[in-house]
């Protein structure tokens, strides 16, 4: 019912009520379905701050676990969120609501966070291209070096705001584009937060990064591009360590999918950096792929190998690692020649020239290229000058070996193993015409007058291809080492102008950096006097390897002589031969006459240089001993002394410093304290005041006196004021209770009245309802009584019909269980029958066997018994022909007549013997027992006693299995035609009793 209004003291009451927290019907939160709405209609208004926090709150509102569920209108929340929050470009917003619903979402329903984050990176980049599009491309990439450190405004522009200035055009873009970048660079760095670590997921993962790639690579975010590589690589390897997987939603890499992801990613990665020209994230980039490749399963595609050489290859050849980037240019063409069918012959020709350059780029005096030249150069002068840098050991060991493991290689790569590895395999033969020869100019045997006219035609033709022309410059430095290794061979001093004239392809400044160089790597040992302006050589005559080819070289060109000698004394000298070889056989002659004192002169002089050289060396190694040990006593003082001063002047400045800082901290507590009374005390004290008084001192107990002052002062007062609080809110209380007494009771009243006036009319609207609820009762009886008649007449008749029908039922149903009990009957006495035939079945193959068992077992004591009977019969001849022996030594020895015993048989009881043995073996039945051994009276349960089939001895006609001949009874005599009867376990026991 409609309720009155009430007065207007309620309405006061129940106010006053609501704003002192009387009031129980608090506004409580929306509800998601009605957010939505609610956000539209403040977004109508123009409201989008309260509609973004609106939807905000929705999401991020704390609430039990079992209410943090997914549902389908929370998904549309989050994507109006989203739009919402990009417009607005709430960054940290956007973090906490992802955060809360990937929570929520995490275990049901994972597709709509990934619909979610795919929506925001779309909207934010569409909103960042709406507003770069209004600017020129080339000042968008400009704008500003680093999104996260100087995507503000710089102090100057906003004085020159502050101050009216007009903003110019590159300040006015600044704040249209570098805002959006910056906000979708915070948006990229959270969803890939968001999705990193979900098996769901992890497509969108690697799509979100190909997208964040892309937004560096467009507009050139160099910084921004470090920074997310970092963070892929920290999630790589947070992966990397979790070796379990811990639940079933984690990504494991060790999967194959995984990881091919991962390297696909890796590889849009190291495009990009080699796009941007961030060659230091390119190197790392390609040791997280080589990384990935080494914990894959199975082998990544030749194609995704390809990419990585070549890529690795132009790492290394911007990093001027020449070694290496040859060795990646080999593995590419290998991998090339190989895998790629549709490689054509210009181009692996092209490959094979860029190939054979690229190997012989390689510096020959650099420490990690190789250990000994083609020439032999380097090895000697590391004799000298003492080994190069050993690649086993030392601070680039590790470095080379990790480069050589991005090839493939288990040691670090060597030049000299390249160069093998390019002439067994013949791709100098595939390498273009004007390029075949470089080879054998620069590795084999040298000739430096020749060098520069030899290499114009080569460097004519890299010149003019462009994939070539990079290596002109390394082989013009490989040149000119190769000059001077041979030069030094030949000269101990050249003049600098005759070393520019035979080094036509290069200026004296690039040779004397090489040498410098080479000097450097103790590879050369190389001077150049500019005040004489020549080049020094310093000869490495008798190193071991240097000796090694001065004698090889000496060899041929003896070798050479004698050949010469040898064609001239085989010609006849006369008149009429050759003025060249009269003159050729003369010089020979006078070498011939004046060999032996030249020889002499020589190892004269030899000996002297030798002696002379020996003494300047001790004399020179002894001063530099001197003067090292002098120095280095000096340089020890010193170092004593100015450690000394040092540790004592550090010790003063630290007194100092201490005292200083306990000084200021004292006068700044004191100058506190003061101000703080001052304020208090209401003084005000002027900068120059205070200066003077911090001059002439203050009094820290003075200062503490005060405070102490102050503060019970301070304390009086508020107690005061406290009181004073206390006694007027008692009074104010105690005035409104009397008040609101009488207004209390007159709402009391008018409640009461009200409920009495409800209640009367609920009580009479109940009455009125119950006489309209009879009156319809009284007609529809009356309707009914109308055709109770009929009603009964059909009942009665329903009822006849049924009990027939179930007379009828039930008599068929009787005739049925009468005819299933005589079939049971039939069915059961048929099973009987064949149950008996069965059994009378098995008991005539039991008794078969049974009779064939004792058969056997009569066949067998029949054949034991003829056994017993001839071994007996034996022993008896054997005793009767040892009875024999012994009367005829009888006989022999006295002489005199013994008869022999009846059967032939001595006296000796050995027949006996044999007979009581044969009784003991014959077999038959024992007293008291039948065939098998059973006794009398035995049944087997089953058969009645003296059955026929145990062969007991009975009155019964004993019965026999057909064919069977009649068996030997129970007194049957052992020796006699029958067949024994086996011997049972009773009869074996009575015959060991006998033994």
């Amino acid at each position: 019912p409609h309720r009155e209004p009430l007065p207007r003291s309620m309405a006061v009451i129940r106010g006053y009520g609501r704003r002192y927290g009387w009031d129980r019907r608090a506004a409580g939160h929306l509800k998601p379905e009605n957010a939505l709405n609610r956000a539209a209609q403040l977004m109508q208004v123009g409201r989008a701050e309260e509609a973004n926090q609106t939807l905000y709150d929705i999401v991020t509102e704390s609430q039990p676990r079992s209410r943090r569920q997914w549902t389908k209108t929370l998904e549309s929340i989050m994507l109006q969120l989203m739009e919402y929050s990009v417009d607005l470009r709430k960054a940290n917003m956007v973090k906490e609501a992802l955060h809360k619903y990937r929570a929520m979402c995490i275990n049901t329903n994972v597709q709509s966070v990934e619909d979610v984050v795919r929506a925001l990176v779309k909207s934010a980049e569409a909103k960042t291209e709406a507003a770069r599009k209004d600017i020129d491309d080339a000042f968008a990439r400009s704008v500003v070096d680093d999104l996260e450190e100087g995507g503000t405004e710089a102090p100057d522009t906003l004085l020159l705001e502050a101050a009216g200035a007009e903003q110019s055009r590159e300040r006015s873009d600044r704040q249209m584009v570098v805002p959006w970048m910056k906000f979708l660079w915070e948006v990229y760095r959270v969803v890939l937060d968001i999705v990193k670590s979900h098996v769901k997921l992890e497509t969108c993962y690697h799509d979100i990064s190909a997208l964040a790639f892309k937004f560096c690579l467009k507009y050139e975010r160099f910084m921004e591009f470090r920074r997310l590589c970092d963070m892929l690589r920290q999630h790589m390897q947070a992966l990397m360590k979790a070796t379990t997987q811990r639940t079933a939603n984690d990504v494991v890499l060790l999967n194959p999918d995984t990881t091919q992801r991962f390297l696909e990613t890796r590889f849009v990665q190291l495009q990009t950096a080699v796009e941007l020209r961030h060659w230091q994230e390119a190197y790392r980039t390609v040791e997280d792929i080589h990384t990935l490749i080494s914990i894959a399963k199975k082998a990544p595609r030749p194609q995704t190998m390809a990419i990585y050489y070549d890529n690795l290859m132009q790492v290394f050849w911007v990093s001027g690692n020449y070694l290496y980037h040859a060795h990646a240019l080999y593995r590419l063409y290998n991998l090339s020649v190989r895998q790629n069918r549709n490689l054509s012959a210009d181009d692996a020709q092209m490959m094979a020239s860029r190939l054979l350059l690229a190997a012989l780029s390689i510096p020959v005096h650099d420490a990690g290229a190789s250990t000994a030249s083609a020439g032999g150069g380097t090895g000697a002068s590391a004799d000298i000058y003492g080994s190069a840098t050993d690649l086993s050991s030392g601070e680039h060991a590790a470095r080379h070996q990790r480069m050589a493991s991005l090839l493939g290689y288990s040691s670090p790569a060597r030049r000299n193993t390249l160069l093998a590895e390019l002439q067994s395999k013949q791709v100098l033969d595939l390498c273009h015409d004007q390029l075949k020869g470089l080879f054998e100019v620069l590795e084999g045997e040298m000739a430096p007058l020749q060098l520069a006219g030899r290499l114009a035609p080569v460097f004519e033709f890299i010149s003019q291809h462009q994939v070539l022309e990079e290596y002109a410059a390394p082989i013009r430095r490989v040149a000119i080492y190769r000059l001077l290794e041979q030069l030094g061979r030949v000269y101990d001093v050249m003049r600098v102008d005759d070393v520019e004239k035979v080094v036509g392809f290069a200026s004296i400044a690039e040779v004397e950096q090489i040498a410098l160089e080479a000097l450097k790597t103790r590879a050369l040992g190389v001077r150049f006097d500019h005040q004489r302006k020549c080049i020094r050589f310093e000869t490495a005559l008798f190193a071991t390897n240097a000796m090694r080819q001065q004698l090889g070289a000496m060899s041929r060109q003896l070798a050479t002589a004698i050949k010469m000698i040898k064609v001239i004394d085989g010609d006849t000298v006369d008149g009429s031969a050759d003025p060249g070889l009269v003159r050729r056989y003369a010089a020979i002659e006078l070498a011939k006459n004046s060999a032996v004192s030249d020889q002499e002169a020589l190892l004269g002089r030899k000996a002297v240089i030798e002696e002379r050289r020996t003494e300047h060396e001790r004399k020179a190694a002894e001063a530099e001993k001197e003067a090292k040990r002098l120095a280095a006593i000096e340089r020890t003082r010193k170092e004593a002394e100015e450690e000394e001063r040092r540790k004592r002047d550090k010790e003063r400045r630290e007194k100092e410093r201490l005292k200083r800082d306990m000084e200021e901290r004292e006068r700044a507590d004191l100058l506190r304290l003061k101000r703080e009374i001052d304020e208090k005390r209401g003084i005000e004290v002027k900068p120059d005041e205070e200066e003077q008084e911090l001059a002439e001192g203050l009094d820290r107990q003075e200062l503490l006196t005060k405070q102490r002052e102050d503060q019970v002062k301070a304390l009086k007062e508020q107690e005061k004021k406290l009181t004073a609080t206390a006694r007027r809110m008692d009074y104010m209380e105690r005035a409104m209770r009397q008040k609101q007494w009488p207004l209390l009771e007159d709402l009391q009243r008018h409640e009461a009245e009200e409920k009495v006036r409800r209640g009367m009319e609920t009580r009479q609207r109940a009455i009125e309802e119950a006489r309209a609820k009879h009156g319809a009762d009284l007609v529809i009886q009356g309707n009914i009584k109308s055709f109770e008649a009929v009603r009964l007449a059909y009942t009665a008749d329903l009822l006849q019909r049924v009990e027939a029908d179930f007379d009828a039922w039930a008599a068929s149903e009787r005739q049925r269980l009468v005819e299933e009990e005589q079939l049971a009957r039939e069915e059961e006495e048929r099973q009987r029958q064949h149950q008996a035939e069965l059994e009378a079945q098995k008991r005539r193959e039991e008794e078969e066997a049974a009779e064939a068992e004792r058969r056997r077992r009569l066949e067998e004591a029949e054949q034991e018994r003829r056994e017993a009977e001839r071994e007996a019969e034996l022993q008896r001849v054997e005793e009767r022909k040892r009875a024999k022996e012994r009367e005829m030594a009888e006989r022999g020895n006295s002489g005199r007549y013994v008869p022999p015993r009846p059967g032939g048989q001595a006296w000796t009881g050995a027949g006996f013997g044999s007979q009581n043995r044969a009784y003991e073996r014959a077999p038959g039945p024992s007293f008291g027992s039948d065939a098998f051994g059973r006794r009398e009276g035995y049944t087997k349960p089953g058969g009645p006693p003296g059955s026929a089939a145990f062969g007991n001895r009975s009155d019964a006609p004993r019965q026999q299995p057909p064919g069977a001949g009649p068996g030997p009874g129970p007194g049957a005599n052992p020796g006699s035609g029958a067949r024994p009867a086996p011997q049972g376990p009773r009869t074996k026991r009575f015959i060991n009793s006998k033994k």
